[in-house]
């Protein structure tokens, strides 16, 4: 499951990637071709004012920062759907591994897709 924010860091990590695909001084050895490629994804990509309407309308799907309420309970949410999954598949030894990376006390955590 993917979450508003990761949406939003995903969006700003990719347009970083093509940016430094379209530079011959960040990424000597990229063929013109992708650079060309890179340049035209570019063109149309959205910009930060427009991540910020998509924010602002529709926040469910894209969010630069989520409220710390919102994503406890997400993250809270994740976990028990490893946990179902696991308990359904007959994994506890996995579930047991799972559960041991899933820290919902740590504020650092970030769950991931």
């Amino acid at each position: 499951m993917t979450l508003p924010d990761e949406r939003y860091r995903s969006i700003m990590q990719a347009k970083r990637l093509l940016e430094e695909l379209c530079d011959p001084k960040m990424t000597p050895r990229v063929a013109a071709g992708i650079r060309d490629r890179a340049r035209g994804a570019l063109r149309h990509y959205p910009s930060e004012y427009e991540l910020d309407q998509i924010e602002q309308f529709a926040p469910h799907i894209v969010q630069q920062r989520m409220e710390p309420l919102y994503k406890m309970i997400k993250q809270h949410e994740m976990a028990e759907s490893v946990a179902k999954d696991y308990a359904a598949e007959g994994m506890i030894v996995q579930h047991n591994s799972a559960a041991k990376r899933i820290n919902l006390n740590d504020p650092n955590w970030e769950p991931h897709s």
